[in-house]
């Protein structure tokens, strides 16, 4: 039987535990906060600019073809025929271990009456 004792020390360890993780959370959503508007000091400004960058991308427009600058990912994805997902592997994997050890449990349960 599980004592008081024992109870009150695992609801401290739960509590700690839970608590270190909140404010984990809340730390790096800080942090992140904060990064970003180091980052971009401007971004309070950027209503007033937009019009003067309006102007200016329609120039270039105009002018240049549009040319796509930075960091791009394409994916293919390609089907084959009759693939069984893994997730459905391991559900049928373990559910085939569950089914044979609950029926080698009653086998041995019925063998002992």
């Amino acid at each position: 039987m599980v004592s008081a004792r024992n109870i009150a020390k695992w609801n401290t360890r739960v509590s700690l535990l839970y608590a270190v993780g909140i404010w984990t959370m809340l730390g790096t959503f800080g942090y992140f906060q904060i990064k970003r508007k180091r980052e971009n000091p401007e971004a309070g400004e950027a209503a007033g600019h937009d019009e003067e960058l309006k102007d200016d991308l329609t120039l270039q427009s105009k002018t240049e073809e549009k040319r796509r600058t930075g960091f791009y990912i394409t994916e293919t994805v390609t089907y084959k025929k009759d693939f069984v997902p893994y997730s459905t592997r391991i559900y049928n994997f373990i559910t085939s271990h569950l089914n044979s050890t609950s029926d080698a449990a009653s086998d041995i349960s019925t063998s002992e009456k």
